[in-house]
């Protein structure tokens, strides 16, 4: 049997980038309303740092007529190897974006527990990662016109 070293994930910190949150009607004891989820990771791979990357979650919580709840936030790693490295690709599609995700589900949590006015607290359910993740690419600043 052959025995490789596998890459260490290190997880390095935990932001939130921005929240959004609007109440279009508060609820009432009897409102059951669907919730819709929508979440997006993507990964970012900072230049000149060849070992680390960072994870970013756009999640967006909707019931529709009642609330809109919009997070971005961000997961910064490091990997003992290079993000190139074939190896590093389940660390960075599968585990990083699994290890962000408790604190961003906390983080929500959290947050509508403490809004009032007809918020009920939050409590997502775990989310599954698989398949290859989306670079994020920073949008190129416009060149200044003299």
């Amino acid at each position: 049997m052959d025995v490789q070293a596998q890459p260490i994930l290190q997880f390095n910190r935990f932001e939130v980038i921005s929240v959004n949150a609007n109440l279009i009607n508060p609820f009432n004891q009897e409102a059951k309303p669907n919730i819709n989820l929508n979440i997006n990771p993507r990964v970012f791979y900072p230049e000149g740092l060849p070992n680390e990357f960072n994870i970013i979650i756009d999640l967006k919580v909707e019931a529709v007529d009642f609330f809109i709840i919009s997070i971005v936030a961000f997961g910064n790693f490091t990997l003992n190897k290079p993000v190139t490295d074939p190896d590093s690709k389940p660390f960075i599609d599968v585990n990083a974006p699994a290890i962000v995700f408790p604190y961003l589900r906390s983080f929500l949590s959290t947050l509508t527990a403490n809004l009032g006015a007809g918020f009920p607290p939050i409590i997502l359910p775990p989310q599954f990662f698989q398949g290859e993740l989306i670079e994020y690419k920073p949008p190129v600043p416009a060149a200044k016109i003299d």
